[in-house]
């Protein structure tokens, strides 16, 4: 029986948004690996399966909450569909800006479930603008910083965010 057998997994802050990291998965003879995750040890989120390239594989995780532990393992799957899971390592989010624009979501009906892109537009001697993404209870699911005046943003095929 061939498990999956890991290296190293590597935590990457992203300095562009404090809800979000990068983990980079080292895994050899398997197929596809997850991240699973949450703000104590019993791992309550999971991002999607992704195929591992090669012998690693990256893998995002968005909409953590800001300033916050969370514990965080991989689990790898084998051609063959055995499993094995990494150690347990821990990280915390940063917190939010200081600038960041806060507001309350008030509705009188549960909407359906979603998310909705938002930007604000920096004004007076600021030149730091905030592409934002809230869920239906106002909570930001993922942000970015721009250091110029924003219009619209879009989110490409290939992950990057482009903005005018």
């Amino acid at each position: 029986m061939i498990v999956p057998r890991f290296g190293a997994v590597q935590i990457s802050a992203n300095p562009h948004n404090a809800l979000s990291t990068l983990a980079e998965v080292h895994v050899e003879d398997a197929q596809s690996v997850a991240l699973e995750y949450g703000a104590d040890s019993l791992f309550q989120h999971s991002t999607p399966m992704v195929q591992v390239d090669g012998t690693s594989a990256r893998l995002p995780v968005l909409g953590l909450e800001a300033n916050t532990k969370y514990f965080m393992r991989a689990r790898a799957r084998s051609p063959a569909g055995h499993y094995n899971i990494s150690t347990t390592q821990s990280f915390t989010t940063a917190p939010l800006p200081n600038d960041f624009t806060s507001f309350s979501v008030l509705t009188n009906k549960l909407p359906a479930n979603g998310l909705v892109m938002l930007s604000f537009i920096a004004s007076g001697a600021s030149t730091r603008s905030y592409a934002q993404v809230i869920n239906n209870d106002g909570r930001i699911a993922w942000y970015r910083e721009f250091f110029q005046p924003l219009v619209d943003f879009q989110k490409q095929p290939n992950g990057l965010t482009m903005s005018i």
